[in-house]
């Protein structure tokens, strides 16, 4: 019964540097997100031929690796690949097979 009592109550941070660490976590995020927004922009430039042949080649080694019972993190690490290109792909702007001058 202690035990679940314990998992109910909010980590304290004992260690200075803890505190210190959680301070710095919006940085952190903010970062991480403005580095994926980036690649995937960078991503959105290349043919779509040339995103579907790596991201099918990380799928099947994320799918590879759960067949060989990997931990998680290599799993999720090896899928990684496949879904910035997936999100490129989809978030890429869609373009009318209509001229500007033409459709105006």
């Amino acid at each position: 019964m202690r035990q679940s009592e314990e998992a109910l109550t909010a980590p304290q941070i004992d260690h200075p540097d803890d505190a210190e660490s959680v301070a710095r976590l919006p940085g952190i995020l903010k970062a991480t997100r403005a580095g994926a927004v980036a690649a995937v922009g960078a991503l959105q430039t290349l043919p779509d031929q040339t995103l579907r042949s790596p991201a099918a080649t990380s799928v099947g080694v994320g799918i590879g690796l759960s067949f060989t019972r990997a931990r998680r993190l290599a799993i999720v690490a090896g899928m990684v690949p496949a879904v910035l290109m997936g999100t490129a792909i989809v978030m890429r702007p869609l373009q009318s097979g209509i001229p500007a001058e033409a459709a105006g």
